[in-house]
């Protein structure tokens, strides 16, 4: 089983199969546009959490000091995505200030409602310190994360907070077994056309990057071209590297930025993949969608 990485953005040419992760990162107008449903609720999970803390520190002043270290373990994890939350949520809502007087409003009365025995209190401590550590619902999560790692999203992977994907029996791998780890803050959805395994998606979906895992069987699309000899030749690394010399030629890679307008900076390396022939490509072009055209960078391996 061959094994790759998101962060390091790497994928294999095994035999006559290739497989494509496609990394894009798109700039445009459709950001301001996103629905901010995932950020009210990440941001309204941390006031609700904050307030029966303090609500404990109140009505339990002898547990004070259990409620700061937890405070403190949960903002040392997740503070940076609480300030990012409410920087961009800032910059989204015309009247800020009413949207978040608006959540307290709803929510406090519900949690003040709630039991608060000192049992109950001491449980609730040791569940904040849990949740430091990243044991939350998923779709709080993966937006915590997102913003907590926004500025590094590398080091989201670097402390351990990614999730493992494998092609194994799925009907578009063709008996392909790839491996791949990924961000728990990015989705993860079927890909919709037919060569297309997985969709990838930063920010819980969110976000503006995103990545493919593609398998295209190059000997079916050649079929009647090639003699089994030159079939069974393919199939042996000497005859993989001498057809990886004319997929990867300077022509043919030009070819694969085909769908893209005013393709620029475009680069390309062989490189070897567990021992097989592989190539790395990227370049910058335009891709126009209805009224809205988009730039994007890609780089696929």
């Amino acid at each position: 089983m061959k094994r790759c990485f998101i962060n390091n953005k790497c994928c294999s040419f095994i035999l006559n199969f290739f497989i494509c992760m496609s990394i894009v990162f798109t700039h445009n107008a459709l950001a301001k546009g996103k629905n901010y449903a995932d950020q009210s609720k990440a941001l309204g999970f941390i006031i609700g959490q904050q307030y029966t803390l303090n609500r404990i520190k109140t009505e339990y002043p002898q547990l004070t000091s259990q409620v700061s270290i937890a405070e403190i373990e949960f903002h040392r994890s997740f503070g940076l995505a609480e300030r990012n939350l409410k920087n961009e949520l800032k910059a989204k809502l015309a009247d800020y200030p009413s949207y978040i007087n608006r959540v307290r409003s709803e929510a406090y009365p519900i949690l003040k409602l709630q039991k608060l025995s000192y049992e109950i209190a001491n449980q609730f401590i040791h569940e904040v310190r849990v949740r430091s550590q990243g044991k939350i619902e998923s779709s709080i999560l993966n937006t915590l994360l997102a913003y907590q790692y926004k500025d590094n999203p590398e080091i989201e992977f670097i402390r351990g907070f990614k999730d493992i994907y494998r092609t194994k029996g799925h009907a578009k791998s063709k008996g392909l077994d790839v491996q791949i780890e990924y961000p728990k803050s990015w989705s993860i959805q079927e890909g919709k056309r037919p060569n297309i395994i997985k969709y990838f998606n930063n920010n819980n979906g969110n976000g503006l990057v995103s990545a493919v895992i593609m398998t295209r069987d190059f000997l079916k699309g050649m079929q009647g071209a090639l003699t089994k000899h030159e079939v069974k030749k393919i199939k042996t690394k000497k005859g993989s590297r001498e057809l990886a010399s004319e997929i990867f030629s300077k022509n043919t890679v030009s070819e694969m930025t085909q769908g893209m307008n005013n393709v620029r900076d475009l680069k390309s390396k062989r490189i070897v993949m567990d021992g097989w022939p592989a190539a790395m490509i990227e370049f910058i072009g335009e891709n126009k969608r209805l009224d809205v055209t988009m730039t994007v960078y890609t780089r696929m391996y």
